[in-house]
């Protein structure tokens, strides 16, 4: 189609216009069937509950002062001994300095690929440190 008011550049642009929207469209019906399997896959769970056996309800218990406890440990506890370490040198140093900051070590252990809040590394600190 050529007419005195469409440029070559208008002309060309066309059928990859009609691409992008058949794309987008393609796009749109295949998110459409995620999210029906999603809802259905929701309902089947709602309606199956899932539950502890009677081992892991053993094993996790919840200890009001200290958190959750896995096997009379706290979750920083059960990290690699080179997170520990580390940790606790951050911990030694923020006392020395007067200034503990558990958020911030929360999420050097977090970037390090191991998640924990700041209130479980604040029962770690005073159950090893405090009393020190």
């Amino acid at each position: 189609i050529r007419d005195a008011t469409v440029t070559g550049v208008q002309t060309c642009a066309l059928p990859i216009l009609t691409q992008a929207v058949n794309l987008i469209a393609q796009t749109a019906a295949a998110m459409a069937r995620v999210v029906d399997k999603l809802e259905v896959l929701t309902e089947k769970l709602a309606i199956q509950p899932v539950s502890a056996s009677a081992e892991e309800t053993t094993l996790l218990q919840e200890v009001p002062d200290y958190g959750l406890y896995y096997n009379n440990k706290c979750k920083l506890e059960t990290f690699p001994a080179h997170i520990v370490n580390r940790v606790e040198e951050m911990l030694i140093n923020m006392q020395e300095q007067q200034s503990l900051n558990f958020s911030q070590i929360a999420r050097w252990c977090t970037v390090n690929g191991y998640t924990i809040s700041s209130p479980a590394v604040k029962t770690y600190f005073n159950r090893h440190f405090a009393n020190a």
